[in-house]
Order: structure tokens, then C-alpha cells, then sequence
């Protein structure tokens, strides 16, 4: 099971009135999952979200090709996919935040095993108490190359935006705007085993910059406030096999922020500071294949970390149902 963004995303639907295609092969899955989140940062006691996806395989995926939950990666078929995510955060004091996700991507392969990618995701978080709409697009393009059967390299970029403006009681105008371009690599590889499925390796390496402006206005005349910061962040993950349906897992994350702040309102401040974190997860899945075309995951993980300082601490636990056809 995947997450949203930052976030997660599986899904699910069940469709018996279609004709489904042969067991063993399909060139769509279309899920349906829901996830629970238990304490899992500073800002909430807790997040429940529900999430709807589909793919379509150009070429058909054969489900007998490796562990069921990588029967995509390993099929190297282009594809195109959609997703919403609707997520409602429990805050503290027991108010609810409600959030909306969604997007399309798609993946063309070719026939010399490189292939190139495109995604848009609309982010519609919950507004809490902003004054500005913090609606943001969110575009990425990517390169890539299949080393072999097993395994892949590919680079990315993507930009996300958020703008907004009014006019104040005064008259005087009011805007904010925020931007992260993101740049990075990642490599996937499946390493097959003779006594158990394999081990899925995942690592990816990236570099964020970040610009965020308020411009506003005094009495004494139009004021500015600017965050901009360098984030270099490094992920790895282990998921291992030890059969078809079932995985035991570990991810790890360092990342390293260096920041300015600076204002011009009451007369003015400046700051400036980097910090590290680093994030440790432990998790296990489990594919349940109970007919031909219907399946149900579950999915359970544990953060380790220090949810005041950045990093994600507590329990995130899921299902899916899953309908390939």
C-alpha cells in the first residue's frame, strides 16, 4: 500500500457486472482503501482517510510475475492512473479538518526499455485558520530506464504552487504565494529468491527548494514576508517477501533544512538556521487473493520518531479492496 503524499494511495472498487479478463492477467485494477492514522504528528490526535484509485496496463500485468502488490513495477507496461483521496483530521480540542486530494498520471515504455512520465495533482487542504486559500497545483514530469526485468532508475521534477489574494477592509491588497521544485532520483529493484518471493529496494535521493511570500500592508505602507529554504532529504525502504502475499518492512529518512525568514513588519526581523532529522518506520502488509479478480490488503505500520520536531510518531493501519480485470 502506497501513501499520500505526502501522503498515501490505494484503493478500490468492485465491479461484477464487468466481463473480466482471464484469471491470471489483467490490464485493470481499481481499488478502494481506507486508512487510519493514530497520533501520527503535532498538529493532530489523529486522520482517517478514504481513497479511490485506477490503472489502466496497456500491456496485460501477469499476477504469477512476483509478489501480487508488485505485479505492476515488474509488469514495465505503460499505464495511466487517477486518484481522490479524501482525508478528515481530528484536531486538538476535537474540532474535524476536512481534506480533498486528487489527480491523474501516466507512464509510456519504450520498446528499448526507457520511458517517460507526466502527473498533475490538485491538493484542496482544510483551511483551518488562513486567511489565504491554500489550494495548490502540483506538476511532475519524469525519465527513466529499465537496468532489466527487475529493476529501474528514473529522475524526476515537480512543482508545486499555491497563490492567493484579496483586498483588505482598507482597500489595500493583500496576496500569498508559495512554490517547491523538487529534483531527484530513484532506484527500484526486485531481488528474487529461491526459498522465499524476494526483496523489494527502494531508494530515492531529492533536493526541494521552497519560496513562500506574504505581501501585505501597514499603516506605514506595503510590507513583505519571505520564507525560503534549501531541503536535501535521503529515503530508503526494504520490504521484504517471504511469499507472494505477505511483506515485512523498513524505512528510513534523513533529511537536512537549511532556511531565512525575514519581514519588514514592526520594524522588521530576519532569521536564519538549518536543522537534520531522521525518520524510522517499521511495517508489514498482507495480500489476501480471495477470488480470480477481488483481493484485500492490510497494512500495518509504526513510526518512530518525534512528532514536535518534525518527524512522524505513532500507528498507521489499512485496508484495501482490490478488483483486477
Amino acid at each position: 500500500m502506497r501513501k499520500p503524499a505526502k501522503y498515501p494511495i490505494i484503493a478500490m472498487l468492485a465491479v461484477p457486472s464487468l466481463v473480466l479478463a482471464n484469471t491470471g492477467q489483467f490490464n485493470h485494477q481499481a481499488d478502494l482503501s481506507y486508512i487510519n492514522n493514530d497520533n501520527i504528528d503535532s498538529y493532530l490526535s489523529g486522520s482517517d482517510l478514504w481513497q479511490v484509485n485506477y490503472r489502466y496496463y496497456l500491456d496485460e500485468v501477469d499476477v504469477a510475475n512476483g509478489p501480487y502488490a508488485l505485479n505492476g513495477f515488474l509488469a514495465q507496461s505503460s499505464q495511466f492512473g487517477a486518484f481522490y483521496t479524501a482525508q478528515q483530521d481530528s484536531l486538538s480540542g476535537g474540532a474535524k479538518a476536512d481534506s480533498d486530494f486528487y489527480g491523474v498520471d501516466a507512464t509510456y515504455v519504450f520498446d528499448n526499455g526507457w520511458f517517460v512520465g507526466g502527473r498533475y495533482q490538485q491538493s484542496k487542504p482544510a483551511q483551518l485558520n488562513n486567511a489565504f486559500s491554500q489550494d495548490s497545483d502540483e506538476y511532475g514530469l519524469s525519465l527513466g530506464y529499465y537496468l532489466n526485468d527487475n529493476a529501474s532508475i528514473t529522475v524526476f521534477y515537480s512543482n508545486e504552487s499555491q497563490d492567493d489574494s484579496r483586498t483588505l477592509i482598507d482597500n489595500q491588497p493583500s496576496s500569498e504565494e508559495r512554490s517547491v521544485d523538487r529534483f531527484g532520483v530513484e532506484y527500484q529493484h526486485f531481488f528474487r529468491f529461491e526459498t522465499t518471493a524476494g526483496i523489494d529496494f527502494n531508494l530515492v535521493g531529492e533536493k526541494q527548494d521552497i519560496d513562500h511570500t506574504i505581501l501585505g500592508h501597514q499603516q506605514s505602507g506595503p510590507t513583505t514576508t519571505r520564507y525560503q529554504a534549501d531541503v536535501y532529504a535521503v529515503s530508503a525502504s526494504v520490504d521484504w517477501y517471504i511469499n507472494t502475499s505477505w511483506s515485512l518492512g523498513a524505512s528510513y529518512m534523513w533529511l537536512d533544512r537549511s532556511y531565512e525568514s525575514s519581514s519588514d513588519r514592526n520594524n522588521g526581523y530576519y532569521e536564519s538556521g538549518s536543522n537534520t532529522i531522521d525518520q524510522l518506520s517499521l511495517n508489514t502488509a498482507y495480500w489476501w487473493q480471495f477470488s480470480d479478480h477481488l483481493a484485500a490488503q492490510f497494512h500495518a505500520e509504526q513510526f518512530f520518531g518525534d512528532r514536535y520536531d518534525g518527524t512522524l510518531e505513532g500507528f498507521s493501519a489499512g485496508a484495501s479492496l482490490i478488483g483486477r480485470f
